[in-house]
């Protein structure tokens, strides 16, 4: 469940000089049967030691999985951003509309990401709970 290409997202990130790994994750809604759900879950990069990790969160709901691919798609090298260029497109049941999709989609650029961090700072992950 939500560990097939393009499912699952896991970033490095500071705020504030916290140090924290983000995971999001599209899976199988197990209280709406036909739809996904997309939830998050973050932890510190020494959570084995300091125990610093949150449990997941759902963070959307009616999610239906997309014909046109799967909600996180890297780029690559394919433009001036390189390998950190991500396409995020979600579609979802919309009641207003007779529960027709509605797109969401955007993209983003993840900054430092080629500067030699250490690309296993996030892993492992913690416990799955």
């Amino acid at each position: 469940m939500g560990t097939s290409a393009g499912t699952c997202m896991r970033v490095y990130t500071q705020a504030n000089g916290a140090q924290r790994c983000v995971q999001w994750q599209v899976i199988a809604d197990p209280s709406r049967p036909a739809t996904q759900m997309l939830r998050s879950r973050s932890w510190s990069p020494d959570w084995q030691t300091d125990g610093s990790y949150s449990t997941w969160q759902t963070d959307a709901r009616n999610l239906i999985a997309a014909p046109s691919g799967p909600p996180f798609t890297l780029q690559g090298a394919v433009n001036a951003y390189s390998q950190r260029y991500l396409v995020v497109r979600f579609e979802a049941k919309d009641p207003r509309r007779g529960n027709k999709p509605a797109v969401i989609t955007d993209a983003l650029a993840g900054r430092n990401t080629n500067y030699g961090y250490d690309s296993g700072l996030c892993s492992p992950a913690p416990p799955a709970s």
